[in-house]
């Protein structure tokens, strides 16, 4: 047989799972119980969790196109399978729109169960959508998808999960997908109602950075559909949650990319420990990974310093920064070593903060030395952000109407956001603020803290707001405008 037909020949589960990530359209797959005629064609993967579940478009020998999904867990798959289907039953009693059911089958092994939903015709999801529509837009599908959460709500369940990426929307149709993370409220109505709560607030954190700002127009019409009587004290308890809802974002995703994910790929040695961006990584990128010291060496040295040592590099068709977290001395090196690296901190920092909107280099790669579990030298490799530093910016005080004051309006957005996370800096001197085409991004992540507390915050982000200040003592126009446009409603202010 050649290998043109064992590629066309059906996958079986275990081909599925030992490929992964590694699994590339078309392919086909063979249906339990059938002959030539239940074979799929797999021409797109929308979703795979390797060796869970597997969502792809599919086409059949006839009819229509339609959504495949494969439950892969050989433990697992028989419950997966009835969770979806007591949340497809969910949506249906609520009557919220949502993909028909058109089979329900296995694969050939017939211990590997899968279902087959209507494909939406032309359908794009609300996170697909959402960047290419206006702030009017914006509110009106807002508040259709709240609706639709809260007629859920009204029927006893909610979704685990909930996101954009689960409302699909055609003409003016929005359809709700993904029944497995479909659960019951619970009976007990003040707790039903705080889970519902939090499950909207789960909701409207993923349109970070503006989440607060869509916090009282989506409570309306979750209210409105509800019939619940407008309340002020709800809309306070709901902006708390978004609070709580982010900063459990922020930690998944610290914790999600130092370890293999859709986002990022980890290799492990007992010498070495590297992290990349998935979409990054390729065989072009493995000379610069092995060797990050080696080609520092051959870029244009932008800090070298005693605590770290900055580089910037052309490679291929990019400008990357380099950046090196030194060992200073045996002392130093006892101190550090079974600590989570500065450069490991700045790569889950950078996540984070891109995460939440704040505008920051984009991270590449992670790269330590080490020694079993003892670490010691790190590498963090980023984008270069092109720009001027805003202490440069702003060298020469300001003149009546100068240009140079169009950078405070992001500049305060910036530090509302930090704000709005409970996000303090650390050293948010003048020079980790680079400005560039009317944007401000911040770097030098390695100091960042996020705030479980107001209070701790508030003295951290005075201390910034106070460091930041400094730069411009002796430039009174610059230090008192940038004084007077510090963010103070509701955060905490400068003296």
């Amino acid at each position: 047989m050649t290998d043109d037909h064992r590629e066309e020949a059906p996958l079986g589960v275990a081909r599925l799972r030992r490929l992964g990530r590694r699994l590339t359209t078309p392919f086909r797959l063979r249906l339990s119980g059938a002959g030539s005629g239940g074979i799929l064609v797999c021409t797109a993967i929308l979703r795979h969790l390797p060796g869970k579940r597997l969502v792809c478009r599919a086409q059949r020998r006839q009819g229509p196109p339609v959504i495949v999904k494969l439950f892969l867990a050989p433990r697992q798959a028989r419950r997966h399978l009835t969770r979806e289907l007591e949340g497809l039953t969910a949506f249906q009693a609520a009557q919220i729109p949502t993909p028909a059911v058109v089979h329900q089958t296995t694969l050939d092994d017939e211990r590997t169960p899968l279902i087959m939903t209507t494909a939406i015709p032309d359908a794009r999801s609300l996170a697909e959508r959402w960047p290419d529509l206006v702030d009017r837009e914006r509110e009106t599908l807002l508040r259709q998808c709240v609706a639709l959460i809260a007629r859920l709500h009204v029927g006893g369940s909610y979704q685990r999960d909930i996101h954009p990426g689960n409302f699909l929307l055609t003409g003016s149709q929005i359809y709700l997908i993904d029944g497995g993370d479909v659960r019951p409220l619970g009976r007990m109505p003040r707790w039903a109602t705080r889970r519902a709560l939090s499950n909207l607030a789960s909701f409207l954190v993923q349109f970070d950075p503006d989440a607060d700002q869509w916090a009282a127009a989506a409570l309306q019409a979750y209210e409105a559909q509800r019939r619940w009587p407008p309340s002020r004290r709800r809309l306070g308890r709901l902006t708390r949650m978004i609070c709580r809802r982010r900063h459990g974002r922020m930690r998944q995703r610290a914790a999600k990319v130092v370890r293999p994910c859709t986002a990022v790929t980890v290799h492990r040695r007992w010498r070495r420990y590297m992290a990349c961006d998935r979409a990054w990584y390729s065989p072009a990128v493995v000379p610069l990974l092995n060797d990050p010291e080696a080609f520092m060496a051959k870029g244009v040295m932008l800090k070298d310093g005693n605590s770290a040592t900055v580089s910037r590099l052309a490679f291929h068709d990019q400008t990357l920064v380099i950046k090196r977290y030194n060992i200073k001395n045996r002392r130093h090196r006892l101190r550090r070593c079974l600590r989570p690296s500065r450069g490991r901190i700045a790569w889950c920092n950078a996540h984070m903060l891109r995460l939440i909107g704040i505008a920051t280099p984009r991270p590449l790669a992670l790269i330590e030395e080490r020694w079993g579990p003892l670490r010691a030298r790190a590498f963090l490799i980023c984008t270069y952000q092109p720009g001027v530093h805003l202490a440069d910016y702003w060298r020469h005080d300001w003149e009546a109407r100068d240009p140079r004051a169009a950078a405070l309006p992001p500049l305060r957005t910036l530090l509302a956001r930090l704000a709005a996370a409970r996000i303090s800096h650390g050293d948010l001197k003048a020079t980790n603020l680079i400005v560039h085409d009317g944007a401000i991004t911040l770097v030098d992540l390695d100091g960042l803290r996020v705030h479980r507390r107001s209070r701790s915050f508030g003295r951290q982000f005075r201390k910034d707001c106070h460091r930041l200040l400094r730069n411009w003592q002796r430039h009174p126009a610059i230090h008192e405008a940038l004084r007077r446009s510090l963010p103070r409603p509701g955060m905490p202010g400068v003296d």
